[in-house]
């Protein structure tokens, strides 16, 4: 059967014609200029609260179905050249990545002013700042290596923070594709489909490419990090040890994370390569037994990532958080996520539903990759031709149990910070999977062979179409959109310049805290004393609460101002209202609604002192 469908793909008449696929890539890429075009010609006007309702329909309608197709074509390919990569496989990968470009640039063709203003990017701006106009690294600034490079790019490039704070993760997300076919180069055998799958699937949005965080955007150059230690290692030479050095220097100034997850990966390999010598008969892992770069990794890293981080106060108190929520407040952390389900639940959701729509993505790839290594690890333990890609599977399976057990210690957000290296790794094993699926279709071809490979492929299409709708925050996955616009930073300026500092603040999404980050110096930032946000849950299960009461109290009550009892200001924005009649319709009714709001500009306690087209500020009175 697979004989006659290569026979049908070769002949003349086919759809892989090469005149055929010439046409197709023409029209390929004009359309891609043509949807980059529409966009920019239709820039944002104010705050959306979705990036995918916004944007207009043609733009999804040329993307999504130019991604899916190239997919399609790259598979026949394939197909066709027995796992052969040929020059239209490579041009369907760069139409991919184009897609992939324009899906994570999009929020800056469409002229947002800013991004993510509400969140760590704000802070991370405002630090910059502040190293930028006093010439040193702020002193809880603990891995300043983004901010320093931030820095350097105002005075080379002449650019404002505010163009540079969106273009530098969408450049560090389209070289993470090449640095994940690098990675990959050195892990699978010389011309082999691995590193083309691996590249394909990393176009596919598997990890965050828009925001502007030292933890995020180190994920994006780790696979280049870990890439030049497959290779120092392998090869022992000179050149690429001191690249190393590099890296595990740059490694723990960067993030502390990201150091420790790189220390972690190059202890798992020396463990393996420890286990491949006493197990000689089973497993085959001839790579330089003699190689000493594993213990000068460990030592250089150990010894700078302690004397860096021991000299700021944060190590010390992340060490005595995870010591309580390990011994004696772990429960709570689970309590939190206990809670989310069962609010989910209160409103009608599935909680099935909402755990798919947030982490289907990362389920799928983790699912393929746990398959992939297990037939690796058994269908080729011996073979001398993965022996590389082997060493991986200790790392792969200790950062998952690793985060796991994160989840007990600082809980489920912050866990999560290690599934993205847990991606990195797993993508590896998903490429070996779908190649030897081939390889068995093609040599021993039957409906079980060909059925697993169909549902291979499928679940693969359901990676691009998930990671496609996440990229951006969105109803769909019931978060707000991080877009900030010139009114909102105008209306918190406004809010700074005129706030009496001794009169308390409440607010529903406003980020007083964040917005004090990028828009104060550090001597006004400690005068105003502001909460990063309006709600927080600190760790122990403490709460601290600052919004008003639901409906405004106004179930209870005639006024706001009943449930105060001196003056307060008061900040309300266009988020607010969206995201409870857009965004989570359902809990309006468990939190505010529209007609809550309109009551407010006719409450006798509540005084409007300022107003534009995203933000209002109110003054509540007793």
């Amino acid at each position: 059967m697979i004989n006659n469908i290569r026979r049908v793909l070769i002949e003349k008449k086919s759809l892989l014609n090469p005149k055929l696929l010439k046409i197709y890539f023409i029209l390929t890429f004009c359309l891609i200029t043509l949807s980059s075009l529409l966009v920019w010609n239709i820039p944002a006007t104010e705050y959306e609260i979705s990036i995918y309702a916004s944007t207009p329909q043609l733009f999804w309608i040329i993307i999504y179905p130019i991604m899916l197709a190239s997919f399609g074509l790259f598979i026949l390919l394939l197909l066709k050249n027995n796992l052969d990569v040929s020059l239209y496989s490579k041009l369907c990968l760069i139409s991919i990545f184009l897609c992939y470009i324009l899906v994570n640039a999009l929020f800056i063709i469409r002229g947002y002013h800013m991004w993510n203003m509400t969140g760590d990017g704000a802070s991370h701006l405002g630090w910059t700042k502040d190293l930028i106009s006093a010439g040193h690294i702020p002193e809880h600034l603990f891995y300043p290596l983004l901010h320093i490079f931030l820095a350097e790019l105002t005075k080379v490039t002449q650019l404002d923070l505010v163009i540079l704070h969106k273009i530098v993760p969408v450049i560090l997300g389209a070289l993470f594709v090449p640095f994940m076919f690098v990675f990959a180069r050195s892990i699978f055998p010389k011309e082999h489909t691995g590193p083309y799958l691996v590249a394909l699937i990393s176009c596919c949005f598997i990890l965050p490419c828009t925001l502007l965080a030292p933890n995020m955007n180190s994920y994006l150059i780790f696979p280049l990090m870990l890439m030049i230690y497959i290779m120092a290692f392998k090869s022992g030479s000179r050149e690429y040890i001191i690249l190393l050095a590099v890296m595990l220097i740059a490694a723990a100034t960067f993030h502390p994370i990201t150091a420790f997850i790189y220390g972690l990966i190059i202890f798992a390999v020396s463990v393996s390569q420890l286990l491949a010598r006493r197990y000689k008969g089973y497993l085959c892992f001839n790579i330089f037994p003699k190689n000493r770069v594993n213990l000068f990794a460990i030592l250089l890293l150990s010894i700078w990532y302690f004397f860096w981080l021991l000299q700021f106060w944060y190590f010390g108190v992340t060490i005595n958080n995870m010591y309580d929520s390990i011994i004696s407040r772990a429960d709570t952390q689970y309590a939190v996520i206990g809670q989310a389900i069962r609010n989910a639940s209160a409103v009608g959701n599935n909680p099935f539903i909402e755990i798919i729509k947030r982490y289907g993505q990362q389920i799928l790839i983790i699912i393929l990759s746990v398959i992939g290594a297990i037939s690796l690890f058994y269908r080729d333990h011996s073979s001398r031709h993965y022996q590389t890609l082997r060493l991986f599977i200790f790392p792969f399976t200790l950062i998952m149990v690793f985060m796991i057990a994160m989840v007990g210690a600082q809980g489920f957000t912050m866990a999560t910070r290690y599934l993205n290296y847990i991606m990195i790794m797993g993508v590896l094993f998903c490429a070996y999977l779908i190649v030897n699926l081939f390889n068995h279709m093609t040599k021993k071809p039957n409906l079980s062979s060909i059925a697993a490979v169909i549902v291979v492929i499928g679940i693969t299409c359901m990676v691009m179409t998930l990671g496609l709708v996440d990229v951006y925050p969105s109803p769909y996955n019931a978060k707000g959109s991080y877009h900030t616009t010139q009114m909102s930073v105008s209306g918190m300026e406004w809010f700074f310049e005129n706030r009496i500092i001794e009169t308390p603040l409440v607010g529903i999404t406003v980020a007083p805290g964040r917005y004090a980050d990028l828009l104060l110096s550090p001597t006004e930032r400690k005068e105003q004393n502001l909460p990063n946000y309006m709600f927080t849950e600190h760790t122990g299960g403490r709460i601290d609460d600052r919004r008003p009461p639901v409906h405004f109290g106004y179930g209870n009550s005639l006024s706001l101002g009943d449930y105060y009892d001196r003056e307060t200001d008061f900040i309300t924005n266009r988020q607010d209202i969206e995201y409870y009649s857009v965004t989570r319709p359902e809990l309006g009714e468990l939190y505010w609604q529209n007609e809550d709001f309109q009551r407010l500009s006719n409450d006798p306690k509540v005084d409007k002192v300022y107003w534009n087209s995203e933000y209002t500020m109110w003054k509540i009175r007793p």
